[in-house]
């Protein structure tokens, strides 16, 4: 099976049994995407209607994503993590903050659920 939709100018993704190509995106909304499948991200080259670096961030939505890119697509500084994370848009701050509320609410609660009803191994 292979379905092809066109994205616009020249967009394209094409969804295979086991994967998913995406060439030339740049504008407007992406269809729904099978998580399960790798995507291979390609850009033909630097100009704005083949590349547009906002597709940098569907890493965040995804851990199973490709980028090729033509050797005059500029790459971003990533080359430590907080420049990664700054450049894919995370707020770590928000981060933090929300992993702090996770563990001081959801897992106490998570707990005394699961002492009340005879579930949490006793040491």
């Amino acid at each position: 099976m292979m379905r092809v939709t066109y994205l616009g100018h020249s967009g394209f993704l094409l969804e295979m049994e086991d994967a998913l190509l995406l060439f030339d995106y740049y504008q407007g909304s992406l269809p729904e995407m099978d998580p399960e499948k790798t995507l291979f991200v390609f850009v033909s080259h630097v100009h704005y209607d083949h590349y547009n670096p906002d597709i940098l961030k569907l890493r965040r939505q995804r851990q199973n994503i490709w980028y090729l890119f033509s050797d005059d697509v500029p790459m971003p500084d990533i080359s430590t993590k907080e420049k990664a994370q700054q450049y894919i848009g995370l707020d770590m701050d928000a981060e933090r903050a929300a992993k702090e509320k996770f563990l001081k609410t959801t897992v106490p609660a998570w707990l005394e659920k699961a002492k009340a009803n005879g579930r949490l191994a006793q040491k």
